[in-house]
């Protein structure tokens, strides 16, 4: 187990200098010598005091390649196989230590690790150990071989792949007249050639599969399919079909997506797959996670999120929405229709649930689109869009060059003065996040903040480049930071905070 030391260091900071100048001299000279103070004061938990465990960077709602749920949070891990309550957690070692449920089918009341890695940008999880006598053995067990978890290394075999199941799985015509379909089990051609899939990943499209025993050719060898979409258009690859094995086929090299309507395909060119269903497919299709790491996995046939499943029926590209039925299923409006909206905002993709209840597939048609104003904030149906940009891509803890404790999540960014900022906005792709300052702040309380964030030379920075708005929509218009030199400037007059 990692015991974590109960002495916190209140440290002094240039953030918290700027903020307090702004309230006269003599808020900046008592800020001065209580900084002096800062230095050799602690604070000590009390005693027999729990400390709660980090959470979780993969914590949210995960689909395996079956399309089983897995919900991690700060303080349980939830599964097909049963509950676990966290008690530990490592991010930077990427595992986690957990007492399984007395309620669980195996093992009550022992303890589990499970160890997680990402692979060809697709997360996997490893259930490492799930009978240890205790936290300490649970977490001395060796952690599981990422080397290819699509393969092994997982007490004996594969990981679990949560990225959902393969994001094209449907049914498709190609310009031969073939007819292909896909799962995430088997690729299959209407000429009785199939291949059993044995890795895939969403987010470097490929597939990894081996070659039918009675497939026309190379019998038992191995194939490799790539794919893309250019155009709106979805277009397939088979890159290699006689490879030795699993490894050597994975070992291929993608091809040139380009232009796979003019080539790049071993040689010649991509085959075009059109849907039978006569669906286009979404431009967004693929799997998303929003700030809470929960996903929306978004196919040819299927929108999926934590409410439920939609059966798409029509997309348009150019309106920039999807219709969907809803399954049978789910636990709101089931059989009914939906309508999802999606935009681009600062750089980020927004999705909104427009229409969850309507009679008909026309009625959903037809309902009018959520606002675009600022998804961030509101005009989807009663609230914010969802954000689908993933967690903060800055979230961790750091120490900034004062020694000054940073801790930054996807809902808030807090340091070791006990300051607390609730962040209502954030863009990965425009490096910032707007956020309210706490009511218990020390300075500008209630107000409104934002951060501008920064990579130079190989390292973090940040600036606090608005830290008294009046409002939301203030500090977003507040013009971010000069990012050309943050070690020299760019940020109010001073340098930015360097966060290691």
């Amino acid at each position: 187990m990692n015991f974590r030391n109960p002495y916190t260091p209140l440290p002094f900071t240039a953030a918290r200098v700027r903020r307090c100048a702004q309230a006269g001299l003599a808020c900046a000279l008592l800020l001065a010598l209580a900084g002096c103070q800062d230095s050799t004061v602690t604070t000590k938990a009390s005693p027999g005091a729990q400390l709660t465990p980090p959470t979780p960077s993969i914590a949210g709602t995960r689909y395996d390649s079956n399309g089983q749920i897995y919900t991690i949070s700060q303080s349980a891990w939830n599964d097909p196989t049963g509950a676990y309550r966290i008690a530990d957690v490592s991010n930077t070692g990427q595992h986690l230590i957990a007492q399984n449920a007395q309620s669980n089918a195996a093992n009550p009341g022992l303890w589990s690790r499970f160890d997680w890695t990402t692979y060809q940008g697709d997360l996997y999880a490893c259930h490492t150990v799930g009978d240890a006598a205790n936290p300490g053995d649970a977490a001395a067990t060796p952690a599981a071989q990422v080397a290819n978890p699509a393969t092994g290394g997982c007490a004996g075999g594969a990981w679990i792949h949560l990225a959902g199941p393969l994001n094209i799985a449907g049914t498709y015509l190609s310009p031969f007249n073939a007819t292909l379909s896909l799962s995430t089990a088997t690729w299959f051609d209407s000429f009785g050639n199939s291949y059993q899939i044995a890795e895939y990943s969403n987010a470097t499209q490929y597939a990894i599969a081996q070659n039918g025993a009675s497939n026309s050719s190379f019998r038992g060898l191995w194939s490799r399919f790539d794919w893309t979409v250019n155009q709106g258009k979805l277009y397939a690859c088979l890159t290699v079909g006689n490879a030795a094995s699993q490894s050597a086929a994975e070992a291929t090299a993608r091809p040139d997506t380009a232009n796979p309507a003019a080539g790049g395909c071993t040689g010649g060119v991509w085959t075009l797959l059109t849907p039978t269903n006569g669906l286009t497919l979404a431009d967004i299709w693929g799997t998303h996670l929003d700030p809470n790491g929960n996903g929306t996995s978004i196919s040819l046939t299927t929108w999926s999120d934590p409410s439920g499943v939609y059966r798409i029926q029509s997309v348009s590209n150019s309106a920039l929405y999807v219709v969907a039925q809803n399954d049978p299923a789910n636990a709101v409006s089931p059989g009914l229709w939906s309508r999802f909206d999606w935009t681009i905002y600062q750089g980020d993709l927004y999705a909104c649930h427009t229409v969850g209840g309507a009679a008909s597939q026309s009625a959903a048609t037809t309902a009018a689109r959520a606002s675009t104003t600022n998804p961030a904030t509101g005009g989807c149906a009663i609230g914010a869009w969802t954000h689908l940009a993933g967690p903060l891509a800055i979230s961790g803890t750091y120490v900034d060059q004062f020694s000054t404790t940073q801790t930054v999540t996807s809902s808030t960014w807090s340091d070791s003065f006990a300051d607390v900022f609730h962040i209502a906005e954030f863009s990965n792709a425009s490096d910032y996040a707007i956020a309210q300052n706490d009511a218990a702040n020390a300075f500008n309380a209630n107000l409104w903040s934002r951060f501008d964030w920064t990579m130079y030379a190989g390292r973090l920075y940040y600036c606090q480049t608005a830290y008294n708005a009046a409002s939301q929509a203030a500090a977003e218009a507040t013009a971010p930071a000069n990012a050309t030199n943050p070690t020299t400037g760019g940020c109010g007059g001073f340098s930015w905070t360097r966060l290691n």
